[in-house]
C-alpha cells in the first residue's frame, strides 16, 4: 500500500521479516478499535507514529521496499486512463503488490468500458504488462480497491492476443523521481466511485 507521502510500500526488508506488504498502524487501529481510538494519538509525534509504523510487522515505514520483489516497475508513466478492447475481457490482480500470484478474469465488460489508471507500470516476470488502477473507478464497472489490470500478455499466456486495455488519455505527469507518488485522497470526478463505493 501507499505511505503517508504517496509512495508505494512493498515487502519489508528488516533481517528476518516475512511481512509482505506494508499497513499502516492507524489503518490497523481502525480497522480492529474504531475511529476513538485512533483519535488518541493527537500529538505531531504520536500521528506521525501510527502513520510510518507497519502495523503488520512494527517496522518503520522506511524498512519496506519501493519496489516488488518481482518483475519491474516502468519508469516511464502511463496513461491515465484506458478503454477495454473488443476482448471485453480483463485480468486483474485484487492486491497492492502485482507480484502475488492471484489473479481474477473479470467478463462480460463493454468495450469501450473507462478504466482510471495511475500512471505506474509492472512488467511481469512472464512480460506482461500491467497498470495500476485507482481506487476510485467509474461506478459502472464494480471494481472497488484498486489493484492492477493487464494491459497486454506476452504471448498468449491467457489465451488472448493483442491488448486487453487501450489508452484513453495522455500519460499521467509526474514531478522528475517521484513518479510513484500520488495522491488517492483527491476528490474524484463527476459520475466517479470513490473508493468506499459512493458517486460523487
Amino acid at each position: 500500500m501507499r505511505d503517508f507521502f504517496g509512495k508505494p510500500r512493498f515487502h519489508c526488508t528488516s533481517d528476518g521479516c516475512t511481512c509482505g506488504d506494508f499497513q499502516p498502524l492507524k489503518q490497523k487501529i481502525l480497522e480492529e478499535e474504531g475511529e476513538e481510538a485512533v483519535s488518541r494519538f493527537k500529538s505531531c509525534q504520536g500521528r506521525s507514529m501510527v502513520e510510518l509504523t507497519c502495523g503488520t510487522c512494527g517496522h518503520n515505514v522506511s524498512d519496506h521496499a519501493l519496489k516488488p520483489k518481482l518483475g519491474r516497475l516502468l519508469a516511464d508513466p502511463g496513461p491515465a486512463s484506458y478503454k477495454v478492447t473488443a476482448h471485453g475481457v480483463c485480468f486483474r490482480k485484487p492486491g497492492f503488490d502485482p507480484a502475488q500470484p492471484k489473479i481474477l478474469r473479470l467478463t462480460g465488460l463493454t468495450p469501450g468500458t473507462e478504466v482510471l489508471a495511475t500512471g505506474l507500470l509492472w512488467r511481469g516476470q512472464q512480460g506482461g504488462l500491467w497498470a495500476e488502477l485507482r481506487r476510485a473507478q467509474a461506478c459502472a464497472l464494480r471494481i472497488k480497491g484498486g489493484g492492477w489490470l493487464l494491459v497486454e500478455a506476452a504471448g498468449d499466456d491467457f489465451g488472448v492476443q493483442g491488448p486487453l486495455l487501450e489508452a484513453a488519455a495522455g500519460p499521467v505527469e509526474w514531478k522528475k523521481g517521484e513518479f510513484h507518488v500520488l495522491d488517492e485522497d483527491a476528490t474524484p470526478p463527476p459520475g466517479i466511485c470513490s473508493a468506499s463505493g459512493k458517486k460523487e
